[in-house]
């Protein structure tokens, strides 16, 4: 007889599992593998002031996963509560903060660029070319102020989730930001090009001026001062030639590079004219220069067109933007 090590009974010698409690007896059995205890009620494990305790743990078993399944609905309803976005009473809270930012700014640049329009006078000469030089870097600066403030009203209104049916009307409104950026982005690159272009210029034409004024100087002054007047210019032209302008002024670029690079042959013809004293040359040469210089108003009048452009598409982004704000405050 074996006693059980669990109720303390005899079993038979040859018993692997006790037949009152069903403890394994630790007996090895012949064979492959120890089999599973039998699953009759007669092998069971009776009942036992301990079993309420396990039907708990089972229950707790069940409760855990609902709980865990609860869980998984109310984050989901607030990532629904999320997607469905700020109401629209906080969302016009936040687009009109931004919109109201932006507008502020976009009045004082306003204000600032035809301040320093005014103030910017045709370079006709060295003084003047230095005074539109540096309006030309002013409006640089502004512009690149109101440049990064629109940046980061589109970052702001990227994060924005609009709700229900107001998709659309954000959609149009990131639109018309992002557009207003790249109308600030195009006019910044247009001042850029201009201020480098004028600035390649400024050696030149500052030379010209004193060369204009030295009537009374000896041919051999008057031949120097050309030769430094021809060195400059063809400085001036190559740094020209490598500047990239932007899209709206291509075409003007051409045409402002097909004019001055007239110059170096004129001045060419004024060093011959002059050498050999031939009156007749030299008074071609003033017909010359007159209708170069009117070929220098054409451009005027060419770049004027384009920022006349430029214009016409700031007042169509007025005009969205009138029409915006009155949907925007119908929502």
């Amino acid at each position: 007889m074996t006693a059980c090590p669990s109720c303390g009974r005899e079993n038979r010698e040859d018993a692997l599992y006790c037949v009152f409690c069903g403890v394994h007896l630790g007996k090895e059995e012949k064979g492959v593998g120890l089999p599973s205890p039998p699953s009759t009620g007669l092998v069971s494990p009776p009942p036992s002031k301990g079993a309420p305790g396990k039907r708990k743990a089972r229950v707790l078993l069940w409760i855990i996963p609902a709980f865990l399944v609860l869980a998984a609905v109310v984050v989901a309803l607030l990532l629904l509560r999320g997607g469905d976005g700020m109401t629209v009473a906080e969302y016009k809270e936040a687009v009109g903060k931004i919109h109201s930012r932006t507008g502020e700014e976009y009045e004082v640049l306003e204000a600032e660029l035809e301040e320093i329009g005014a103030g910017m006078v045709e370079p006709g000469d060295p003084q003047e070319l230095r005074q539109f030089i540096a309006g030309l870097e002013t409006a640089e600066a502004k512009l690149e102020e109101f440049l990064h403030l629109l940046e980061e009203s589109c970052e702001e209104l990227q994060g924005l989730e609009p709700p229900k049916g107001v998709e659309t009307f954000h959609r149009e409104v990131l639109d018309f930001y992002e557009r207003c950026q790249r109308w600030s982005e195009d006019l910044l690159s247009v001042a850029a090009y201009l201020r480098e272009a004028f600035t390649l210029l400024a050696s030149p034409m500052g030379t010209a001026a004193e060369f204009a004024e030295s009537e009374s100087a000896s041919q051999q002054e008057f031949m120097n001062r050309l030769d430094d007047l021809e060195m400059k210019l063809k400085n001036s032209l190559d740094g020209l030639r490598d500047l990239d302008p932007p899209v709206s002024l291509r075409g003007w670029h051409e045409r402002f590079l097909e004019v001055w690079n007239k110059l170096p042959a004129i001045l060419s013809d004024a060093r011959k004219a002059t050498v050999e004293g031939d009156a007749q040359a030299l008074s071609a040469l003033d017909a010359t220069m007159e209708e170069w210089g009117q070929e220098c108003e054409a451009l005027e009048s060419e770049l004027e067109r384009a920022f006349e452009e430029i214009e016409a598409g700031l007042s169509a982004l007025e005009e969205e933007a009138e029409d915006l704000d009155l949907r925007f405050q119908n929502l």
